[in-house]
């Protein structure tokens, strides 16, 4: 259910959902629940009290898709939660979450073609210049007739 009452930039909308907090001050991970999420941030049911202000890594999963995400405190509600902003949500996420929460649709992405790393990953060979001096003597006597 949407909160019409909260005046946020984008709206929040109740959304239940596990997560993990990775953080050095709680020395590894910590189980919390997202409780209402949106594009810039969400509300984490948590007992334990974070300093505003903190950034931790944040892990939660929607349909098939783990989204990992920087997070900063930006409220603290002691016993109860905290209210958190993304750093760096990317693009892929974003479009993730306006989907499930809006019915948005996904925007298509171009996927840069990825050289092999090493010249033998896959098949892969380098161009050769033409002639080569690689070519098979066969080859370059049918080239000449």
């Amino acid at each position: 259910m949407i909160k019409g009452s909260e005046r946020r930039e984008l709206e929040r909308v109740d959304y239940l959902r596990e997560c993990l907090i990775e953080s050095d001050a709680l020395d590894g991970v910590k189980n919390g629940r997202i409780s209402d999420l949106h594009c810039a941030g969400a509300f984490i049911d948590i007992m334990t009290p974070f300093p505003i202000g903190s950034v931790f890594g944040l892990r939660f999963r929607l349909r098939d898709t783990e989204i990992r995400v920087k997070a900063e405190v930006r409220y603290s509600l002691g016993n109860m939660g905290i209210g958190v902003r993304f750093l760096d949500l990317s693009d892929n996420a974003r479009d993730l979450i306006e989907n499930v929460l809006y019915n948005k649709p996904m925007q298509p992405r171009l996927v840069e073609p990825r050289l092999p790393e090493s010249p033998t990953d896959q098949g892969w060979q380098p161009a050769q210049t033409w002639p080569s001096p690689t070519l098979d003597w066969r080859v370059m006597e049918l080239l000449r007739n």
